[in-house]
């Protein structure tokens, strides 16, 4: 049997197991995308499990705007010595997943496990790797590689030991998903695409009233809120890791990404607005919102505490104010802050952003909350209708 019949019959046809990394606190969000996909999953913690063929995968990294990664199970087994752990490793048929001059990465974690060296254990599935490619004929280059490093050629392959379990598994994404390919412009410490349309997704129901982004920095729920709109797919822009694979159907994955362009749909009679008062940031939103193909949003150089809403009905505020130390005499701003909202957008529906510790002082309809993490830094979404 020829290589591409292997590969037909061992990947193409079999169903595999995926898992879909997500924000904590986000997981269901990602199994609601899933389902609206026809794929049923699981929820765990920090992420979604789904047993699908390719196919189902490349709608999901398409499609899903709250995924973090995706990773591909190879294999999972008992692991409580370096013997059994080498020779499972071994028992891989890795030509099923890296072509000949790959680069590999490793990204290892163990915990509550007799096998807890990380440095160690990657080196003896180097080792391992090695021999198995010795032995069949590839070529293999390792490098090392840290948290922040982005793949661009490569592929990551990912071990968890976890209470003497090992499981491995393929880094599907290379670069996380929340990069989405059309943001050009990243202002100081912006939101996460993925936490952004999480937020979006769970907060903003009423979607024909005026969407307002006040404190724009880089625009990012402007332009997620559009692309949920347009129903633009979150991983159309941008290349990823499994292309680098060995099993990739290049053919079916550019059919899927048609079909999803086909989707796509304009916006008619929306009323969008975005401000800043850094200059910068408003003409940064606007460029990433041309990548985006939008060019009619307005905007303005604004401070909030000017603005005066001036629209037919009332309609979603986001506020994304800056926190910790990007803000001088905190308890003054968030009481002028209460105080704005009280006056002027009375009745508006607000999802407001703030460090996890400040106490809302606002009176709020159908109150919602969840807390979540940006850049190591703990926040609190708070949402619903001002009073």
């Amino acid at each position: 049997m020829d290589f591409e019949k292997q590969i037909k019959r061992h990947i193409h046809a079999q169903q595999h197991s995926f898992f879909m990394i997500t924000p904590v606190g986000f997981e269901n969000i990602g199994k609601e995308e899933l389902s609206k996909l026809n794929i049923e999953s699981n929820v765990e913690v920090g992420g979604v499990e789904f047993i699908g063929k390719l196919e189902d995968f490349y709608k999901a990294t398409l499609y899903s705007r709250v995924a973090t990664r995706f990773l591909m199970r190879v294999k999972s087994f008992k692991s409580d010595s370096l013997g059994p752990f080498f020779k499972n490793i071994l028992s891989i048929k890795w030509e099923y997943y890296l072509k000949n001059d790959s680069t590999v990465f490793f990204h290892v974690t163990s915990r509550g496990s007799k096998l807890y060296h990380q440095r160690m254990l990657e080196e003896k599935f180097r080792d391992a790797l090695s021999e198995y490619s010795n032995l069949n004929s590839m070529n293999l280059n390792f490098e090392t590689q840290d948290s922040e490093f982005e793949i661009k050629n490569g592929v990551t392959i990912y071990l968890r030991l976890e209470d003497d379990r090992a499981t491995i598994s393929i880094d599907l994404s290379g670069a996380p998903n929340f990069k989405r390919g059309y943001r050009k412009f990243i202002s100081d410490a912006p939101i996460r695409e993925n936490l952004a349309s999480g937020l979006l997704l769970n907060f903003w129901k009423n979607r024909e009233k005026p969407f307002l982004d006040l404190m724009c920095g880089s625009g990012t729920f402007t332009l997620e809120a559009i692309s949920i709109l347009k129903n633009i797919p979150a991983g159309g822009a941008r290349d990823f890791s499994f292309m680098n694979l060995s099993h990739y159907k290049e053919a079916m994955f550019k059919h899927t990404l048609k079909k999803s362009d086909e989707d796509i749909i304009e916006l008619k009679n929306r009323e969008f607005f975005f401000s800043d008062i850094v200059e910068k940031h408003v003409i940064g939103s606007r460029r990433n919102l041309v990548a985006l193909g939008e060019k009619s949003i307005k905007s303005a150089v604004l401070d909030f505490f000017e603005f005066k809403p001036n629209f037919k009905e009332r309609g979603f505020l986001v506020l994304n104010p800056p926190y910790g130390k990007r803000i001088q005499e905190e308890p003054v701003f968030y009481k002028e802050l209460y105080k704005k909202l009280s006056l002027d957008f009375k009745g508006w529906e607000l999802l407001l952003l703030l460090p996890e510790a400040e106490r809302i002082k606002t009176n709020f309809q159908n109150k919602n909350r969840v807390v979540f993490e940006n850049g190591g830094i703990p926040i609190q979404a708070v949402s619903g209708i001002i009073e």
